[in-house]
């Protein structure tokens, strides 16, 4: 959801003489050109600060549009990425974007797929056990899509009834529940509800399954960057922009 933030030209650099007035336009748009650039430099250094290890993607996902139409600037993270986990969406629930206070998280690419594929229903979730060792994780701290589409791959071939593809992680795969087997078998597991691998004779637990998305915290000041940044560069940039315009 958009947010507008409107600043008074008189407010910020104080009443303007008929010959400023003609060239606050120009100006401001100068002005707001330089506010964009600074604005996405200081977006990307509260990523580096308040989240662990982000990852480049993350980080250069600051934007803004070059065109400034109607003394406006309009700055926005990342809608785009392949196989649709743009930053925009997986950062809006920890960021101040439109709002303060902790959101349901991001439903994942990987919950999504399972879903897609039947598996599981719209009220699970699925979330990687990281306590344990059989889940590998890169020098950012998250886990390779390698893993999810190995993962994945492994759970299609046993819905199938076949042998999992090899794979550098090897093994079998099956979920509790799987909404493509029997009611029966469904009901006859003990184990709890997540995602298992067997390989060399030991059953590895892999992912656990929320019944509800999980709560994350709010860490992310989007708004507030924007907004406190805003108030504090653009006078300096509109006088030096409208001293350029009245050389």
């Amino acid at each position: 959801m958009a947010r507008t933030i409107e600043f008074n030209v008189d407010e910020l650099i104080g009443r303007l003489n008929v010959f400023q007035a003609t060239q606050i336009k120009y100006a401001g748009k100068q002005a707001l050109r330089r506010l964009g650039y600074e604005l996405q430099g200081k977006l990307r250094d509260e990523m580096a600060r308040v989240f662990d290890r982000p990852v480049p993607f993350t980080l250069s996902s600051p934007r803004r549009d070059p065109e400034i139409t109607d003394l406006t600037l309009r700055i926005f993270l990342n809608p785009d990425s392949p196989g649709g986990q743009s930053p925009s969406r997986y950062l809006y629930p920890v960021s101040t974007e439109d709002v303060a206070g902790a959101k349901p998280a991001y439903t994942t690419r990987f919950t999504r797929a399972l879903r897609h594929l039947g598996i599981i229903d719209s009220s699970y979730y699925a979330v990687p056990w990281l306590d344990g060792r059989a889940v590998p994780t890169n020098n950012y701290g998250n886990v390779p899509a390698s893993f999810y589409s190995g993962v994945l791959r492994g759970l299609v071939r046993h819905g199938a009834k076949g042998p999992s593809p090899s794979s550098k992680y090897g093994g079998q795969y099956m979920s509790v529940p799987d909404r493509r087997v029997g009611p029966a078998l469904r009901r006859t597991s003990s184990l709890k509800p997540g995602i298992y691998r067997v390989k060399a004779r030991q059953l590895d637990f892999l992912f656990g399954y929320a019944r509800r998305p999980p709560i994350v915290p709010t860490v992310f000041d989007y708004r507030g960057v924007v907004t406190r940044n805003t108030a504090q560069l653009l006078p300096t940039l509109l006088s030096q922009e409208l001293a350029k315009a009245m050389r």
